[in-house]
């Protein structure tokens, strides 16, 4: 069965049988209406119809005013238009117009007077005085739409166009006066039974009455003039007769109009006076009602309040009973409590009688409950003992809060305790105290625990100290040996003199020493992490580029063992962040490593990404793969699965590279599935920057001084080979340089001479690098003289410390000679010479003034060689042909490429040289 909602059914059922009764009803009383036809114009004096159109507005808004028009429309057409001029689209127009202009009077005035037959009826005088005047006023609409729209139809003459309109205009009037009171006298309950409602509906019908009254004496009398003038004319006495205008009232109207008005007044009169004895009788009758409910409620109250006093002293009695069970129910479990405390508890009154102890007090006296209560201290302890006692007593009674306090008992020469003790004072209500609760407990074990734990903390912490200092002094033992190393390694390179093979093995060596460098800083690293120190020294970069550096290093390894390294940046590039970029290149130099060494044959892949505003890296392998109980332990330090263990390496690596991801707020995850390969997500919070950095030419070489720039430099080293090494390179660039040996000649060298910049070692014998420092700043002469630190002792905190004494710079060992280089330029304010690996630009030969036809052989080689994959002779090749033989352009082109490790490009653009 359909089932519909109240609404739908209002809807589709309740407003169509509403609009349809209203329809029927409004037609009935226009035939009505049209009985009372006082002109052939068919005008009544009285129109129910549009008392019903207000009435159905006023009660029901325009949910009825489909029923209504269609009413006023049919009416209008069938009953007035038929009989007089037929039908056609003309006279539908008409009617509809007629029909419209009934309608819009009505609506207006429901609106002005909205809510009226509301649910509160809220009617007075002057609300009635304004629907009356409403009416009158609109009635104005009708009437006038009517009268001309039935002269344009030759309905009504022209002659005969004010009498229409002035009939139409009070018969609406009237029937909304008289008609609209009547259906809410008869249809609406509730005014019935409201007085004022009644008094406004009195007066509209009497308004509507009296107007009716003298509409109708008018009318009478006009009709009876046109009657005796037609008589007259019939017996010639025309001349003799003045009949009045139509519009012109006579004595009659007036005094009928008189009365009525007078009589309207009376009874607005009576209305008013009987609506204000109602509203006294109103407000007598709700003082009335006040103030015997205001007895009635004060009787409740009494009476509720004389039985509750009854219920709460029976409550009270049973309460009594209760509490005095309860209270021995609690003395018993308080009993019952403190004798199963194991520490001993005990309560005396002010004069140190005690009054109640638990068994625990009793065994440490070594007596029973019975003799302890009603004694004193003096009659169960010695004097000294009870002394002590009442003092701690009146220390209690003293303070609000607790009394704590350690006290050593010696009952026996066998029983000896150290008691923690709490002591307060009990106090009644009003504050005062009444005794003393103390409770103890033995601490004698605890603090032999406490003694050992403290041993114990002492030698883990000097452990901890041990510790720091031998990687302190391991790294400077190790570092100070491996400066002369890397130092020689790097002024040899720097001699042109060294080609071929002789500059790749300096390369070989120089890169296993930084090799080594790096195994030493992942130790110090690890150690820093471990203690809960990772210093980060955040810098601007652009990460796209470092990707590509680090995938340049990493290129040839992955060659050498067949490996294909392929590299997918979705970064915008440049791709400018702030982060520490040493350390983010170390962890994917270790995992980029990790996954060539691990892997056999296949490939290896890095993958950089954005993912939920972080830098995602994901490096993977196509190696064994790691099963998922070698994956729980790899994270664990010098730990290794059994690839690692047979690969070799030191285990530290992911453990490194970890702990350097969380310290930077990011993350490295493992995943790998044995037998297809490993992955290794690493997540880093790097957010773009919006800035531009300096570009700077990576060829480009620090040569020497700019001409006319001098520099007086002093360097201070107690090691043979370091000091050499900086001496050395300081010369070749053109500084004028002298070196001391330790820091006693270091400061006589100082006070002899003015230098312009000092690198200074720490650790020196005699007098240390620190303490020279302090004693230059003290002359007048090197109050502001530039030192830069230079040390083994790499350590962060270090070199912050160092800084923080007043040196300008901290260099460690080994140091790379940029670092020397912007030092001298920053501090020293020294200006240098550069070069480039590549020719300078007077030499270049541009590539449209070079034949190729010359060098076609060799290229042609190259060609080959390159397909086949030889790199070491492709490398050879290239490094035979230089920018004069090829041009500039073509030379850089090639040179890029196999920085690219792509021997691919490498024959395509020879091959595109050559024509083929």
């Amino acid at each position: 069965m359909l089932k519909l909602s109240r609404k739908s059914l209002y809807l589709f059922a309740k407003l169509p049988l509403l609009n349809l009764g209203f329809a029927v009803v409004y037609f009935l009383l226009v035939q009505f209406g049209m009985a009372w036809s006082s002109l052939t114009s068919q005008v009544s004096l009285v129109w129910p119809a549009a008392g019903l159109a207000l009435f159905g507005f006023l009660l029901f808004g325009l949910r009825v005013l489909p029923g209504l028009f269609l009413g006023a429309l049919f009416a209008t057409q069938f009953l007035h238009f038929d009989p007089l001029i037929g039908r056609s689209y003309t006279n539908w127009g008409a009617a509809a117009l007629i029909a419209g202009g009934d309608m819009l009077q009505a609506i207006i005035i429901a609106r002005i007077n909205r809510g009226l037959l509301s649910r509160n009826l809220l009617v007075n005088l002057r609300r009635t005085l304004i629907f009356i005047a409403s009416i009158f006023f609109c009635a104005l609409i009708s009437s006038s739409i009517g009268a001309y729209t039935l002269n344009a139809l030759g309905i009504v003459p022209a002659g005969e166009l004010g009498k229409t309109w002035a009939f139409w205009w009070m018969g609406d009037s009237v029937g909304m006066l008289i008609v609209t009171a009547l259906f809410a006298w008869l249809l609406i309950p509730r005014i019935r039974q409201n007085t004022h409602a009644q008094a406004f509906l009195l007066l509209c019908a009497g308004v509507g009455l009296v107007f009716f009254l003298v509409s109708a004496l008018g009318y009478i009398e006009h009709s009876e003039a046109q009657r005796l003038a037609a008589t007259a004319r019939e017996i010639t006495l025309a001349a003799q007769l003045d009949p009045r205008p139509w519009y012109q009232p006579s004595w009659l109207q007036f005094s009928v109009l008189a009365i009525g008005l007078t009589l309207i007044g009376l009874l607005t009169a009576y209305i008013r006076t009987r609506q204000e004895h109602d509203e006294l009788l109103r407000e007598n009758q709700t003082r009335l009602e006040a103030e015997v409910l205001s007895h009635t409620q004060a009787l409740r109250k009494a009476n509720d309040w004389l039985l509750n006093e009854v219920v709460q002293r029976q409550q009270t009695q049973e309460q009594l009973q209760e509490s005095q069970t309860a209270l021995r129910a609690r003395e018993q479990h308080l009993r019952s409590l403190l004798d199963n405390i194991p520490d001993p508890v005990w309560f005396k009154n002010l004069e140190g009688v005690y009054i109640s102890c638990n068994k625990a007090f009793a065994k440490m006296l070594g007596q029973s409950e019975d003799y302890i209560i009603g004694k004193t201290e003096d009659e169960l302890v010695g004097r000294d003992l009870a002394d002590f006692f009442r003092h701690n007593d009146q220390q209690a009674l003293k303070s609000s809060e607790l009394h704590r306090y350690e006290q050593s008992i010696k009952v026996s020469e066998q029983d000896e305790y150290l008691l923690d003790t709490l002591k307060v004072a009990v106090r009644d209500e009003q504050g005062n105290a009444v005794g003393i609760l103390g409770i103890g407990r033995d601490i004698s074990a605890q603090k032999e625990a406490e003694k050992q734990l403290s041993l114990a903390k002492e030698v883990a912490e000097e452990a901890t100290r041990a510790k720091s200092r031998f990687l302190a002094n391991m790294s400077h033992e190790i570092r100070t040996p491996l400066n002369a190393v890397l130092g020689y390694t790097q002024l040899l390179m720097r001699d042109e003199k060294f080609t071929g093979n002789q500059r790749e093995r300096l390369q070989l060596i120089l890169v296993s020493s930084q090799r080594l460098l790096g195994l030493i800083n992942d130790v110090l690293d690890l150690s820093k992490i471990e203690s809960g120190v990772l210093n980060l020294r955040k810098e601007y970069f652009d990460l796209h580029q470092e990707v590509a550096d680090i995938q340049t290093i990493m290129a040839e390894r992955a060659q050498n063992k067949g490996l294909n390294l392929i590299t997918q940046v979705d970064l915008p590039d440049p791709y400018i962040v702030k982060g520490d970029r040493q350390k983010i290149g170390q962890i994917l130099l270790n995992l980029l490593g990790n996954a060539i060494k691990f892997t056999p044959e296949g490939s290896v892949s890095l993958y950089v990404a954005l993912l939920a505003g972080e830098v995602e890296f994901v490096i993977g392998d196509t190696g064994p793969g790691i099963s998922e109980q070698e994956l729980a332990e790899l994270f664990a330090a010098f730990k290794q699965g059994q690839a690692g263990e047979d690969a070799g390496g030191t285990g530290l690596g992911l453990t490194l590279s970890r702990h350097l991801a969380e310290g930077m707020g990011g993350s490295l995850q493992l995943s790998s599935i044995l037998g297809q390969g490993t992955l290794a997500h690493l997540r880093l919070p790097l957010v773009s920057e919006n800035i531009v950095l300096d570009e700077r030419d990576s060829h480009q070489q620090t040569q020497h001084l700019q001409p006319g720039t001098q520099c007086k430099v002093l360097v201070v080293e107690d090691d043979q080979a370091s000091c050499e090494i900086l001496v050395d390179l300081l010369q070749q660039i053109g500084c004028e340089t002298y070196a001391a040996h330790d820091g006693r000649e270091g400061l006589a060298m100082c006070q002899a001479q003015q230098f312009d910049i000092i690198f200074t070692d720490i650790r020196m014998p005699h007098l240390n690098g620190l303490e020279m420092l302090r004693r230059l700043r003290v002359l007048p002469a090197y109050s502001n003289t530039p030192m830069v630190a230079v040390s083994a002792s790499s350590l962060e905190h270090e070199r912050t410390y160092y800084l923080a004494q007043g040196f300008q710079e901290f260099i460690g060992k080994p140091y790379a000679f940029e670092d020397v280089f912007k030092a001298l330029q920053h501090y020293a304010q020294v200006d240098f010479d550069h070069a480039t690996e590549s020719e300078n630009e007077d030499d270049v030969i541009e590539d449209a003034n070079v034949d190729l036809t010359i060098f076609k052989p060799r290229l042609q080689e190259l060609a080959t060689v390159a397909a086949s994959g030889d790199m070491a002779a492709s490398k050879k090749i290239i490094g035979e042909l230089n920018v004069g033989q090829l041009g500039k352009q073509r030379h850089q082109q090639l040179v890029n490429a196999l920085r690219q490790y792509d021997l691919e490009k490498v024959e395509k653009v020879v091959r595109g040289w050559l024509g083929e």
